[in-house]
């Protein structure tokens, strides 16, 4: 009997938000995610929100939002940029996003890891 192997994906599923859809950004998000596939589990997604606005009063202001579902694990980022050129802003604020759950993931695996000790 042949054993089948299931290597699992992390669905991707991006909005965009008072902008232009963007290759550019879908690959930077895939890439992005890329680094998360050892983590992944069937079932898991990841929801990108990217939302450009205009303020009078603020100019362009972007904001990213990240929701990563992985079962037993459900992780919420948001980071706004200010002012500026809209697509270098959107690009850093997604980058920094990415950084900030990849904190969140090590923190919360941290404090597992530090429960389980205690409690051995």
């Amino acid at each position: 009997m042949k054993k089948t192997t299931f290597d699992p994906e992390i669905a991707l599923e991006i909005q965009f938000r008072h902008m232009q859809k963007s290759n550019q950004l879908r690959m930077i998000c895939q890439q992005q995610l890329d680094a998360f596939e050892p983590l992944a589990r069937q079932g898991s997604h990841c929801a990108v929100v990217l939302d450009q606005s205009q303020s009078s009063q603020h100019g362009t202001i972007c904001q990213v939002t990240l929701r990563l579902y992985i079962p037993s694990q459900r992780l919420y980022v948001t980071h706004t940029y200010g002012p500026g050129n809209s697509k270098e802003l959107i690009i850093s604020a997604l980058n920094v996003a990415f950084n900030d759950l990849r904190r969140q993931i090590i923190k919360t695996r941290t404090k597992r890891y530090n429960r389980r000790k205690i409690a051995a």
